[in-house]
């Protein structure tokens, strides 16, 4: 997947890829959930990739990749605080509603409010059938602070495409970015949150 992404033209064309990142440029992408973790880190100019699962949260890949880093000589990743990858072009600021309802949930994460985060989730969080219930989200979204550390936003935005997205500067593991899928019109009820940490 990752050659066909950045060494040829079978998943997007030369000039999508410009728009997005650079195939000649280190970069790392990576997701969690606080327990389960992936992260893939790429330099061309020295010939490495390197791509980190785990499923256990005492074993958390940013961890994992610093000590595989440091025998490999490879840029310490808490030393850049520049993005990963470039910001995604067309974003507009998101509906103030929406906004407020995601400062007031960075505020909890970083205060570890589990009271005001479980009201904020039956507030504003859909519950739908298969999905997430209410201790389950609460679980995840109140151990975010454990993984991240505390988090500032640096934005919040809307695409005419795909979810919301609110970039956090965290500071344990640099920028990160949360893809928001909730309603386009208001009341602007969630109903999941993505998180891709190094942008």
């Amino acid at each position: 997947f990752y050659k066909s992404l950045f060494e040829s033209d079978k998943l997007m064309t030369p000039a999508t890829r410009a728009l997005r990142f650079n195939p000649n440029e280190p970069i790392g992408l990576a997701g969690s959930d606080g327990v389960a973790f992936f992260l893939y880190d790429r330099f061309p100019g020295m010939q490495t990739e390197i791509i980190i699962a785990s499923t256990n949260a005492a074993f958390k890949a940013p961890m994992i990749r610093r000590e595989i880093g440091n025998v490999l000589g490879l840029p310490h990743p808490d030393g850049d605080t520049g993005e990963a990858v470039a910001r995604r072009p067309g974003g507009k600021p998101a509906p103030a509603l929406l906004a407020q309802v995601l400062t007031e949930l960075v505020t909890m994460i970083n205060s570890d409010d589990r009271a005001g985060l479980r009201t904020l989730i039956t507030a504003n969080f859909v519950t739908e059938a298969g999905g997430p219930t209410l201790d389950e989200r609460l679980e995840r979204i109140g151990g975010i602070h454990e993984s991240l550390g505390d988090i500032t936003i640096e934005r919040i935005e809307m695409f005419d495409d795909g979810p919301f997205e609110m970039t956090l500067k965290s500071a344990q593991q640099g920028v990160t970015v949360v893809s928001v899928m909730a309603d386009r019109t208001a009341p602007y009820r969630i109903h999941g949150l993505r998180i891709r940490i190094g942008g």
